[in-house]
């Protein structure tokens, strides 16, 4: 039988260059000085609130965790910064930001900090970790959507406007134009750690063929594909998702 934790719940905001990331600090009760960490980013247009499930899950298993809102991240975030100020770059210095503060808590096992992203969260969190891999353990990208270059290629030829409305948020043309110009690939493969890729086979929005590529292209990593799941992951393989991430902390801390 897994043993389950209780867990105290914080706000937790960083602020740095005058801007304000808000957070929540996720801390499982136990007896240990320092206890393992994963940061957790949200996708395109979310917030903490949309990770709270993994966040909590994780405390219960005696694991501690801390999710975010990207600046300007999404409609409902509560750090600084509006959508249309927001580009992957941005994202990467928020992140950035969040592994050097979460890194130096009294708490955090700092042999043992991993990096968890969900879609744009995911595909940030690749691009991010090989500059910091002497800090970062290993990597879990949930749909990483490594589509990006490539679907906004495509609209970009047919849409030349300042402003830009897309899936439910108005961003900027600075979005686009700061893109990653190098192979997102090549530069995610920098990071030589463990790497684990849970994807749906129907997800709609980021293709399995995405990360299918992006598994080969690292040196450890392994790819889940489950049946018939879309953009999000329902009850079961949500929980077999997280079994194999809790499992792999305490197997490897």
């Amino acid at each position: 039988m897994i043993k389950e934790y209780t867990f105290d719940t914080s706000e937790y905001s960083i602020e740095r260059s005058n801007k304000t990331i808000y957070g929540e600090l996720y801390r499982p009760l136990t007896d240990k000085e320092k206890l393992p960490i994963i940061i957790i980013c949200h996708g395109y247009n979310s917030c903490c609130e949309g990770v709270r499930y993994e966040a909590e899950l994780l405390a219960k298993r005696g694991i501690a965790s801390y999710c975010f809102d990207f600046c300007g991240g999404g409609l409902k975030t509560k750090s600084s910064g509006t959508p249309v100020e927001m580009t992957i770059r941005t994202e990467q210095n928020d992140l950035e930001e969040v592994i050097k503060e979460i890194s130096a808590l009294p708490f955090v096992d700092k042999e043992n900090i991993c990096l968890f992203g969900m879609s744009q969260g995911g595909f940030v969190s690749a691009l991010t970790a090989p500059d910091h891999k002497e800090m970062i353990k290993a990597l879990f990208l949930v749909f990483p959507a490594f589509c990006i270059p490539d679907d906004w290629a495509e609209r970009s030829r047919n849409n030349k406007s300042e402003l830009i409305e897309f899936n439910g948020m108005c961003i900027s043309r600075r979005f686009v134009d700061e893109l990653p110009e190098y192979d997102v690939f090549e530069k995610a493969a920098e990071f030589d750690k463990k790497v684990f890729i849970f994807h749906g086979d129907s997800d709609p929005v980021v293709k399995v063929s995405y990360s299918e590529k992006l598994v080969k292209s690292y040196k450890n990593a392994t790819l889940t594909v489950f049946p018939g799941q879309q953009h999000w992951f329902t009850g079961e393989y949500s929980e077999q998702m997280m079994d194999t991430i809790c499992n792999y902390i305490k197997e490897n801390g």
